[in-house]
């Protein structure tokens, strides 16, 4: 029973909505459906106008109506039905009354059913809206039904609502607004209202505007060149001309239907325009856009008439387009010449065991759609895949820092001033001899007591305070208390700081700074306290400059200040400033290694100073061999030199000179010479160097230490070795010079000359001949002998390293070219003369003995002359003091107890000389990488399969840079690359090379995959399949032309390498390249090289592309694959290239712009602001039309809504009212 019940209440409740249903269908339809089936409705109904009669006169109403369609005896709703009759299916005719109001009443009593009866329908078309109430669906087609009971006027007649006009949406007009006559009044430009029921006017527009669009023209005016201007005869346009229908019984009305009529307008006809133009030249971008095609006759495009413009852009687009069709058809006829290429390029493709679906024939075939798109042709543009290198040379550049060796200063520093007193002024003419006019012949009064140490008076070290005696001997010395003495303040001064540097002393007497050797204070003469400063100009941050300050007193008072100054800071007395140390001094007995001081070290390494020798660097060989050499001259520094390459070189090395005898002195020895022609040196051989210093003359008689009447005490000093060691093993040893002998041979200092590398002379003082010995040479490569007493009271010359001594004369030293010009070095000293004048000093420097107008030898630096004096009488005059850093032997003083001192020897040298190879000179060379901005497609091209270099003649000193660039296409994996090149059958070619990979066009990425002719000693990992900029860079030195083919070749595996080189920032060291081994396993790489168009490179490059993914894949199965893969370029470049021309054909590119350029125009902007325009006078809408296009212009018009204070006039009266002379009337026009 539950069940049953349960149907039964659905049941009822489906009853229920049932009719609820019906009713409503019933409601909405009211009896249509009640009473016709659909069929029966179009079977048997029939249909009339819809209408409404304002009179009870119907029939006298219908004729007039006839006749005169504007007669308001009644309304016809236009496009609206309604029943006039219907059939049921006995034929029972049943009439529906006609609707009659009078008297603003309804006939209601004519209806049996006023609803149904009264009811009108609207057939929508494809332009109606069907959406909303008040639609259904008779026979599949859609009405609009609209109920006009109950009726009025206002609700039946102006309330009606018609279907929108689906197609009007949106719609832009220029409306012409008309007066009663036809004549134009005004323009607008209008957009239809939502509802349409009226249009909204765009304030902003005006007449101006319209004749900027429409009334601006182009025409040809030369090459690259058009003229715009104002036309005078405009082009007819193509319009549709919309004519709107209203309900003219209301106000306010939506349209009710329209009309279009295509047809042609002249706006010329209406409008007054200015005469303005100007000419504009065709850009695009900044760039030209050319007008010179051919087959384009642009004369044909230019105005005859000048009063008569018309405008030309159109036909000359349509010109263009009909030329570019004439060309492709011409390129497509290549097709097939390309066709026959493509295969016999196939033939040399090997493609066995490629995957099948990258077997060329398949691939092509399955992707035949991809070969005309953009994104393939832009990769095998014809600027693109060219086997090319792009070249460039230039002389190459030298890197003077890359230096073959580095030189250092070993540590032997300590801080401050060291000095020594002696007994006498210096700066009394007599101690100089014949020479007293020079300070430096001045100063060797005390210069030459340096290693003498019984006539020290007193010595410190460490003086750092300048500010006073007291100060400057650490209390030793206080001011009037001695009356002649010489002190001589010695040291180094360290910049820590480049800048201006100034020096001066404050002294009385006389007192000089000397820096390193000239002088650049003289505070000399006797004199009170005087105060004299000096600019000596730039020092450069760490150079390390030796310091000399000679002070003298003379009776009276006595005292000095020295002080410094540093870009004009105040007057600095002192070793320290500004918490640092600026003046130190060395000691011979420090060890570096054990040793620490203030001053600077290299990276914290004690044993090496972080200075440079001031002035020291390489010099050029001046024989334009392009060989450099270095000297090594000061006696306090101990240089060590490393060598940063294998290199061949020179050295010569020469000890310090004996210091000449006094008292008929002989001449002191020449120091030891040698020259190594043939020093090979390797990388990182280091070589030790200590220069020896000239050994003391003879000091002057007459004193307390030295003693009076021939009865001296203390000789001459043989000079001291030099010394260089190689890797701390001993290998020259420039042996010291012998002494000159001195005076009479009863006493200490003895007549004989000592030995040494050559001997010194005999002294002259003996009654008898032949008594002096002369020194012997200690080893007969470095030197000869010196000279005996060969005749009564005649001195004998110091032995030179090239001669014995021969008489009073030095011997002659050794000329070396190791600078490029003959020098001599290692010259005797003179004997002092008695009897006879003096001997000259021998070539090389020796210095000059006493005793006539003797001469210092000549050599690296001259000797100095003799110190003068008459023969047979005592001259008291010293000798003269052997050349620097010459190793040239003293010259021996003359007779008696004064002043008559022997020359100090000269300090010895060494000097390493680097020959210039070619292989020498290429290490110096930099690799030409020229910026990026100057690597550009103009630069000359080399083909990679034919590549030569060609090798133009230069000389050594002149070395070439070659510049190679272009692209290569890498598998993922890893590498070694090798630039392929022989030359062994070139004896006089040098060359050196770099290949360098960048992963980036901004080149920030990069492996230098080869390197000095060198490999990698890893594998280079590349990883992803890809083009990578490849750059060769080449340095070399030639004795002749030559043309020597090359090739860049590499080996590949995929095997997973754990220790790689992968793209960096960084620059390799050299220590991570090896020679090349296996060069057979290396093969040639010409065909995966190529020169690609920047334009389109990083599209071609773009990994994260699915197409270059795809492509890759494709090209990678063919990688190392014999030469298949160059010949798979080939293939797709000739197919790209063809393509390419079909699209891309010179004059099919510039009709393309060029139509681009027409077509995109705004001809406003050029004549916007030239004139005004205005509407001619009493102007018929007729004539905006062009000749014969219209017929009654009525039938254009719209007429539109009445206004709102008519509508009294048009209610149900027999009165007529004129439509056509009603107003406001409007054309309405869209442009298209």
């Amino acid at each position: 029973m539950v069940y049953e019940k349960i149907l039964l209440l659905l049941f009822l409740i489906i009853f229920i909505i049932a009719i609820y249903y019906i009713s409503k269908t019933y409601h909405k339809h009211n009896s249509i459906l009640e009473k016709f089936s659909e069929k029966q409705l179009y079977k048997n109904a029939k249909f009339r106008d819809c209408q409404v009669y304002f009179t009870n006169n119907k029939d006298k109403c219908d004729e007039d109506y006839k006749s005169d369609n504007n007669n308001t005896c009644k309304y016809n709703f236009k496009g609206w039905k309604e029943l006039a009759e219907i059939k049921d299916n006995n034929d029972n005719v049943y009439k529906y009354a006609d609707k009659v109001y009078v008297n603003n009443k309804l006939n209601e009593s004519d209806y049996q059913n006023i609803v149904e009866e009264t009811r009108c329908f609207y057939k929508l078309g494809d332009n109606d809206d069907k959406l909303g109430d008040n639609v259904t669906t008779i026979d599949n087609i859609a009405y609009k039904y609209q109920d006009f009971y109950p009726f009025s006027i206002e609700n039946s007649i102006c309330g009606v609502s018609y279907p929108t006009k689906t197609k009007l949406n949106g719609k832009i007009f220029y409306e012409f607004i008309l007066d009663n006559n036809n004549n134009i009044k005004n323009i607008n430009q209008v957009e239809i209202l939502p509802g349409q029921n009226g249009f909204n006017i765009d304030s902003n527009f005006t007449i101006e505007k319209f004749v900027e669009k429409y009334g601006n023209g182009l025409e040809y005016k030369s090459n690259n060149q058009f003229n715009i201007y104002q036309v005078s005869s405009f082009p007819d346009i193509d319009v549709k001309v919309h004519k709107f229908t209203y309900n003219y019984l209301c106000y306010n009305t939506q349209v009710m239907n329209y009309n279009i009529i295509t047809t042609k307008i002249n706006i010329g006809n209406i409008i007054d325009l200015p005469n303005n133009s100007v000419i504009i030249r065709l850009t695009n971008n900044g760039n030209s856009i050319d007008t010179d095609i051919s087959g384009i006759d642009w004369n044909k495009f230019k105005n005859s008439n000048p009063n008569l413009r018309e405008d030309k852009r159109q036909a000359i687009i349509d010109a263009l387009v009909a030329r570019k069709e004439v060309l492709q058809d011409q390129l497509k006829n290549k097709n097939k010449e390309t066709e026959i290429k493509l295969a016999k390029i196939k033939e040399n493709i090997v493609d066995d065991g490629i995957d099948n679906k990258y077997q060329l024939t398949k691939y092509i075939d399955t992707n035949n759609g991809l070969w005309n798109q953009d994104k393939f042709l832009k990769q095998f543009n014809v600027f693109n895949y060219k086997r090319h290198y792009l070249t460039k040379s230039s002389n190459a550049t030298i890197d003077y820092t890359n230096k073959e060796v580095s030189i250092r200063i070993k540590n032997n520093f300590k801080e401050g001033f060291k000095f020594f007193k002696v007994d006498g002024y210096y700066n009394n003419n007599a101690y100089a001899g014949d020479n007293y006019r020079y300070i430096k012949s001045k100063i060797e009064h005390i210069k030459n007591k340096e290693f003498i140490n019984e006539l020290h008076q007193d010595s410190r070290e460490n003086i750092t305070n300048f500010r006073g005696l007291n100060n400057l001997t650490s209390g030793k010395q206080n001011p009037n208390v001695d009356h002649t003495y010489t002190m001589w303040f010695s040291g180094y001064f360290y910049a820590h700081e480049t800048g201006n540097y100034k020096f001066g002393t404050r002294s009385d007497d006389a007192s000089h700074i000397f820096i390193n050797d000239e002088i650049v204070v003289d505070n000399g003469g006797e004199h009170g306290m005087r105060t004299i400063e000096r600019n000596y100009g730039t020092i450069k941050k760490g150079d390390i400059c030796k310091i000399d300050i000679y002070f003298g007193e003379n009776y009276g008072g006595d005292n000095l200040e020295i002080f410094w100054r540093f870009n004009n800071s105040n007057n600095i007395y002192s070793s320290e400033w500004n918490n640092k140390t600026w003046i130190y001094h060395t000691d011979p007995n420090v060890d570096p290694a054990n040793h620490s001081s203030k001053i600077p070290t290299i990276n914290g390494n004690k044993q090496y100073i972080d200075g440079r020798e001031h002035k020291q660097s390489y010099k050029t060989a001046q024989d334009n061999s392009g060989d450099i050499y270095y000297e090594f001259k000061n006696t306090d520094f101990i240089y060590e030199v490393i060598v940063n390459r294998d290199i061949d070189a020179r050295i010569l090395i020469v000890g310090g000179g004996g210091g000449g005898g006094m008292d008929m002195g002989g001449g002191g020895g020449a120091g030891g010479y040698i020259e190594d022609n043939n020093l090979s040196l390797k990388k990182n051989n280091k070589l030790m160097i200590n220069i020896g210093k000239g050994g003391n003359g003879a000091p002057e008689g007459g004193t307390l230490q030295q003693g009076n009447g021939h009865q001296f005490k203390i000789k001459a000093i043989n000079g001291e070795n030099t010394i260089v060691k190689h890797d701390n093993q001993e290998k020259y040893k420039a042996l010291g010079g012998g002494y000159g002998g001195s005076s009479y041979y009863h006493y200490t200092p003895g007549i004989h000359g000592g030995d040494g590398a050559s001997g010194g002379g005999s002294s002259g003082y003996y009654s008898s001949a032949n008594y002096g010995k002369q020194g012997k040479t200690i080893d007969s490569s470095q030197g000869n002998n010196g000279k005996n007493q060969y005749n009564v009271y005649t001195s004998g010359g110091g032995g030179g390293a090239g001669k014995p001594s021969y008489n009073s004369n030095g011997g002659k030293g050794k000329s070396s070219n190791i600078t490029g010009k003959y020098i001599y070095y290692a010259g005797g000293g003179g004997g002092g003369g008695y009897r006879y004048n003096g001997g000259n000093g021998g070539d090389g420097g020796g210095g000059g003995g006493a005793c006539g107008q003797t001469k210092g030898g000549i050599g690296y630096n001259s000797g100095e002359n003799g110190g003068g004096g008459y023969t047979n009488r005592w001259t008291q005059k010293p000798g003269g003091r052997g050349g620097d850093n010459t190793g040239g032997g003293g010259g021996g003083g003359s007779h008696y107890n004064r002043y008559n001192r022997g020359g100090r020897g000269g300090s010895g040298i060494v000097i390493l000389r680097i020959a210039n190879s070619s292989v020498n000179k290429l290490a110096k060379c930099n690799y030409y990488i020229p910026p990026l901005s100057e690597i550009t497609s103009y630069l000359e091209k080399s083909d990679v399969l034919e590549s030569k270099i060609n090798f133009e003649v230069r000389n050594a000193a002149n070395p070439k840079s070659l510049f190679y660039s272009s692209y290569i296409y890498l598998k993922k994996g890893y590498y070694k690359f090798n630039f392929d090149i022989d030359i062994s059958s070139h004896d006089d070619l040098f060359m050196k090379s770099k290949i360098i990979i960048y992963d980036n066009k901004e080149k920030t990425n990069s492996i230098s995959v080869f390197k000095d002719n060198m490999v990698t000693k890893k594998w280079v990992y590349i990883p992803n399949t890809n083009y990578y900029i490849f750059d060769i860079s080449l340095v070399y030195i030639g004795g002749s032309s030559n043309n020597i083919p090359f090739k860049i070749k590499a080996r590949y595996t995929n095997d997973e390498k754990s220790n790689k080189l992968k793209f960096s920032s960084a620059e390799l060291n050299i220590d991570n390249y090896e020679a090349i081994s296996n060069a057979n396993k290396f093969k040639d790489m010409s065909y995966y090289i190529y020169y690609h168009d920047n334009h389109y490179l990083s599209g071609i490059k773009d990994v994260t592309n699915q197409y270059n993914k795809d492509f890759n894949s494709f090209l990678e199965s063919y990688y190392f694959l014999n030469d298949s893969f160059g010949y798979v370029i080939n293939y797709f470049k000739l197919l790209g290239k063809t393509n390419n021309e079909i699209k891309s054909d010179t004059n099919i590119q510039k009709i393309d712009k060029l139509i681009e350029y027409l077509t995109n125009i705004d001809l406003r902007k050029y004549l916007a602001l030239s004139g005004k325009s205005k509407l001619k006078k009493n102007n018929l809408i007729n004539n905006i039309f062009a000749k014969n296009t219209i017929n009654n212009i009525n039938d254009y018009i719209t007429f539109n809504q009445y206004r709102q204070d008519d509508k009294d006039n048009l209610k149900g009266t027999d009165n007529k009212f004129n439509m056509i002379s009603h107003g406001p009337r409007s054309l309405y026009i869209e442009i298209f």
